[in-house]
């Protein structure tokens, strides 16, 4: 019996090879990693101290963080991003890791994708019943959306967030479209 690869099943692969291949850049670029956390860290304090949430992105020179349900001014930001560092340098790293994060909708995404193409092959291989094969794949994507948060949260702590903060100054902050734009430099610590 031959096993027919579905257009479902290839964009599975090619989503899960993307997934690895950014989690590998973040493996790979440690100061995005520590901006990562910092980003987050500043979004949760945002939502605490100004009701605004907000989602952002990271790179090797800071972070920039898109508002949603107001606007704030870049000076707010900044002091909010500064507060951030303080807490995360002195040991509060939760703050670092949110589950949010896209990260953790990038595992979701590929631990479904490989359910379904593992139901599908198999379902080709035995050549069970369409409706058991489809049945089997909702039951194997639920399990998959109960572990995303787990295994995203452990992506996040073990390859896309750092918290090895040595120290960080808030260089600059300014709008960036209708984003605020958080500049800053930041030394990691050193492991002992």
């Amino acid at each position: 019996m031959a096993v027919a690869v579905t257009i479902l099943e290839l964009l599975g692969l090619v989503t899960i090879a993307l997934t690895i291949d950014a989690m590998l850049w973040f493996w790979g670029h440690p100061t995005v990693r520590v901006m990562h956390g910092l980003e987050h860290a500043t979004v949760k304090l945002l939502e605490n101290q100004h009701a605004i949430s907000g989602h952002g992105w990271a790179d090797s020179e800071g972070f920039a963080i898109e508002p949603v349900g107001g606007r704030l001014k870049p000076s707010v930001v900044a002091g909010i991003a500064r507060h951030a560092i303080e807490r995360v340098a002195a040991g509060d790293r939760e703050l670092a890791y949110d589950p949010r994060c896209g990260t953790v909708r990038a595992v979701g995404i590929s631990l479904a994708l490989i359910a379904a193409g593992a139901v599908a092959t198999l379902g080709d291989l035995l050549d069970a019943p369409p409706a058991a094969t489809l049945a089997a794949a909702i039951v194997l994507a639920a399990a998959a959306a109960m572990a995303r948060f787990r295994l995203g949260m452990f992506a996040q702590r073990a390859i896309t967030v750092s918290t090895e903060l040595g120290a960080a100054t808030v260089l600059d902050a300014y709008f960036e479209g209708n984003k605020v734009r958080v500049d800053i430099r930041a030394r990691r610590r050193r492991r002992a």
